[in-house]
């Protein structure tokens, strides 16, 4: 029995499988980015007050960090290793 002209009918359940992991794939794809943006976007915030809280002990320290793009991109994307990193930096530099 053909469905698809040219296909056995094993082959036609492995492009329906096929096709419904993709569409799986497909619908689930933005709950998933938007979990990932909005924990990127909640580290960056927590990322901002520990770049605040370095700023406000930089007379004491000697260190520090400006709060802009890139170092709120670090904080975000890596946590608190990203900011020790950051810092570190700073201050060998």
């Amino acid at each position: 029995m053909e469905i698809i002209a040219g296909f056995s009918w094993w082959q036609n359940m492995l492009l329906v499988a096929v096709g419904l992991f993709v569409l799986v794939s497909i619908l689930a794809l933005p709950r998933a980015i938007f979990k990932l943006v909005g924990r990127v976007l909640i580290n960056c915030a927590g990322a901002a007050v520990v770049l605040l809280l370095i700023n406000l002990t930089a007379g004491y320290s000697g260190v520090m960090l400006p709060i802009n793009g890139v170092t709120l991109g670090v904080g975000g994307l890596l946590g608190a290793p990203g900011i020790m990193a950051l810092g570190l930096a700073a201050y060998v530099i």
